[in-house]
């Protein structure tokens, strides 16, 4: 749900949530379980 968000707002403004894109990126592939839990995949 938060990837089909984001990727929304990127169609809409590309510029502006570019580093949104990558903090939700950087937060996904990071191998601990809290952070994976506080993202709500």
């Amino acid at each position: 749900m938060v990837l089909k968000s984001l990727m929304w707002c990127c169609e809409l403004n590309p510029t502006s949530h570019l580093a949104e894109i990558k903090l939700y990126l950087t937060l996904y592939f990071t191998p601990d379980i809290k952070t994976k839990t506080k993202v709500k995949i």
